[in-house]
């Protein structure tokens, strides 16, 4: 897994040689995005210092919210990892390669 902070991962499906359902997909997406963004996450904390209280006061985001998103508990927002992003003064990228 990335610890860039960096969402990037690739799922590649030959149509012909494998059967896969849209929900098979999504299911698969949603384990790796939460994964990514918990490690990048709580890997942006660590480095910041901080306490989840005071980055809450400066997000607007419930502390055990933000406890959630680094334990990869609760499913993140583009609008919640951005909110935390800029707090800890880092920067979000999304690729779709």
């Amino acid at each position: 897994m990335s610890r860039t902070g960096v969402v990037d991962f690739a799922i590649e499906v030959e149509p012909a040689s494998i059967a896969v359902s849209v929900n098979d997909l999504r299911d698969a997406a949603y384990v790796v995005a939460r994964a990514e963004i918990s490690d990048a996450i709580t890997e942006a904390l660590r480095a910041d210092g901080r306490g989840l209280r005071e980055i809450g006061r400066e997000t607007g985001l419930d502390p055990a919210f933000l406890s959630r998103l680094a334990t990869g508990k609760h499913s993140p927002t583009v609008a919640s990892v951005a909110l935390v992003a800029l707090a800890l003064g880092k920067t979000l990228k999304i690729s779709i390669e």
